[in-house]
Order: structure tokens, then sequence, then C-alpha cells
């Protein structure tokens, strides 16, 4: 058991702490048993984590006497470790997960009345084991947990059998291998987020950034002098018209933020935006997705494509145009947008040099894990780089 705890600490030690994020949680039903207990779980990437708990009983119960009139002497002694690899099905922390467990302990039991064997015998000796388990976590607050998991495999016992609860005589000894439930647990877990603060506040969230309507002008077309007045709200560029008064194509621009990992998207939220388009003649759109370097950069591009082609779809049903007019981009890790957002917050220098200093996007992501701003990144400068660019091109 020493040995897998050690493994588990080189595991860990090999990990950034700043690229960690650690729930510390607690098993209600080894507290049911007067079993004192804590556990810590750590991120090893996106979807998976390890998992550690420990729990020590070392309680004597009220003394009773058996049938034969001695001394009981209930007692439930134990110390058990299970080191556990989790695998969650979206995202570490966050749902269901498949686990691989061992298991180690030793323990002093007899004189209770449940489990029945243990009434009228005591046995002491030590138990491994390994399994597999399931289990789902669900959110009940910002950074809380309720868990649930149950866990089957093998077990082997190595124990003395006494005779009586309380007599020290030994009755036999024995060694067994059995299939027996390895795991069972209903814990609440606190998360602590030092990987990415936002993630459960910002999750499945959808912003609209702030827009500036831009307009595509040619140089030899003069603005007209008595535009419509046009609201601030409303993201619609002003109509041009030469001396010929033929109609120039507007551009509108908007940016739509997601929160960690989403991509989920609402048409109802551009609102306005969109229904001032409702009678205008539409030229092209041209839809780009971008992600935030947080995860692999397979799975980002993925990501932003998603994204992209979520709001192509609601968008060609909003508008009533073909989705062959919607041109769909996915770029994937938005390195350019990283080192324009942290020039802006004023960290240009430093992550500049990482940028520069290596092309592989796996390398950047470890460096910029081991800043010591990289929780000022995650807060400030990420948020703005999980996006949803729109250009559409229309005229009246």
């Amino acid at each position: 058991m020493i040995a897998l705890l050690h493994i588990a600490a080189i595991v860990l030690s090999a990990i950034p702490a700043n690229a960690r994020d650690v729930a510390i949680q607690t098993n209600l039903l080894h507290w049911a048993t007067t079993t004192p207990n804590a556990g810590i779980d750590v991120s090893l990437s996106d979807r998976f984590s390890l998992a550690m708990s420990f729990g020590y009983n070392n309680f004597n119960f009220p003394n009773r006497y058996n049938s034969s009139g001695r001394p009981a002497n209930p007692k439930l002694h134990h110390w058990v470790v299970i080191p556990e690899a989790r695998m969650w099905l979206r995202r570490a922390f966050d749902g269901t997960y498949l686990g691989l467990h061992l298991l180690g302990g030793r323990y002093n039991a007899g004189g209770i009345n449940f489990p029945k064997f243990l009434r009228t015998h005591r046995y002491e000796g030590y138990a491994l084991g390994a399994g597999v388990s399931f289990g789902h976590e669900w959110k009940i607050a910002d950074d809380w947990r309720l868990g649930a998991s149950v866990g089957a495999g093998w077990m082997y016992l190595n124990y003395n059998k006494y005779e009586c609860e309380a007599c020290g005589k030994r009755e036999s000894h024995r060694a067994r291998n059995i299939a027996a439930v390895t795991k069972a647990s209903l814990s609440i877990s606190y998360l602590i987020p030092t990987r990415r603060s936002a993630i459960a506040r910002s999750e499945t969230q959808t912003a609209i950034q702030p827009y500036i309507p831009t307009v595509d002008v040619k140089e030899e077309m003069p603005e007209q002098e008595n535009a419509p007045s046009v609201p601030a709200a409303t993201p619609v560029s002003s109509a041009l018209a030469d001396d010929k008064k033929e109609v120039a194509n507007d551009t509108l621009r908007l940016i739509i933020h997601y929160g960690v990992n989403s991509h989920e998207f609402s048409i109802d939220r551009l609102g306005q935006a969109l229904d001032s388009l409702q009678d205008c003649k539409i030229q092209s759109v041209q839809i780009d997705g971008y992600a935030s370097p947080e995860y692999t950069a397979p799975y980002n591009l993925l990501l932003s494509e998603r994204r992209a082609r979520g709001v192509a779809a609601s968008l060609s049903l909003s508008l009533d145009i073909p989705a062959s007019s919607i041109s769909v981009t996915a770029h994937g890790d938005d390195w350019e947008g990283l080192a324009r957002e942290a020039e802006a917050a004023g960290f240009g220098d430093v992550v500049g040099r990482i940028l520069r200093n290596s092309i592989d996007p796996e390398a950047r992501k470890q460096a910029l894990r081991s800043l010591k701003i990289y929780r000022i990144l995650l807060d400030k400068v990420y948020p703005l780089l999980r996006r949803t660019e729109m250009t559409i091109i229309y005229n009246h």
C-alpha cells in the first residue's frame, strides 16, 4: 500500500499545481459505520482524475455480554485506503464517471450484531482488492458536489478467526479470494478550482459581446447625408447609396461568447439584431469558431467547429436562408486572439515569449500553465477566446 501511495505522489508531482483542479470529499456511508474518513480527487486532464480516500476506525463500542455470558467487547477496528483512476464522460468533477480502483487495509472486528458472522466470532487480518466502479456527481452549489458510486470486483482476505468475540484463542486461519462489492459511497465534495476558476459559474452560459456595427464603404461612394437613424442597441449599419441610388452592401458583425467547454447556443439571445435583418437581402454569411487553449488541439478544433456549426444551423432557420450560403470555419486554438488579449491585459511580453519560443500547441499550453499569472489568464483573457464570430453581408 505504501508503494501505491508513492506512485500516486509521483503522478501528482509531475503535474504543475496550477494545472489541476482539486476536490476534497468525505464518504457519508463510512461515517454511518462510525468510521472517520477523507478523500482527495485531483484532475490529471480535462476528463481524467485520480482519487484517493482513507478511512480509520479505532473505536470500541459500549460493552455487552454474549449468549455465553462473556463480555462481547464489540469493535469494528480497521483502516482502508482506496486509490481510484476515474474517466469522466463529460468533464472532471461533472456528471458520470467510470473508475478502476484498488483497496487495501487491516481489520480487527467482532462482537457486533451486523453482519451476523461477527456476533459470535472475532476476525483479525488484512484485505486487498481491485474492481471497476460507476459513479455520478451532482452540482448542489457553486463549488459543492453530491456524489454516489458503487464498485465490484475481486477481494483477497487473509485472516485469523477467533472462537469468541473477546477471547484470544485462535480457531482457524484462512486466506480467500472472493467476488464482492469492493466500493460504495455517498459523498460530499468541495471543489477547489485551481485550474479554471469559472468552471461552475460559466458553465453553459452564453453571452453576446458588445459590438461596433461596421460598414464596408467604397471610396467612390459618399456617405448619404440623411442616413436613417439607427438606435445604438440595434447592430445594423446605415444604408449607403451612390449618385445612382444603388444600394451598397452593409456588414453586420457579432461575437458570441461561451462558457468553459460549452457550445450551447440559443438564437433567441441575438434578439433585435436578427429582427432587423428580416426584411433585408442576405448576400453571404461567414461564421468563424474559436476555442481557448485549455484542451488538446484536436478537441479544441472539434469544439470550435461545434460552436460555429451550431450558430450556422440556427441562423439558417432564423433568417430563412440556405445553409449552402453560410461559410463555416473552425479555427481551434485561438493563439492570435490570446496574444492580442494578453497584450491588452498587460501580459503581452510574457505570453508573447511563450508563443514565439514554440509552435507546438501542447508545449505552449504546458508553459502557460506554469505561469504565476495563469489564474488571471483563465479569469480575464480565456473567456474572450471562447467565441464565434459572425459576419453577415446584406442590403436593404
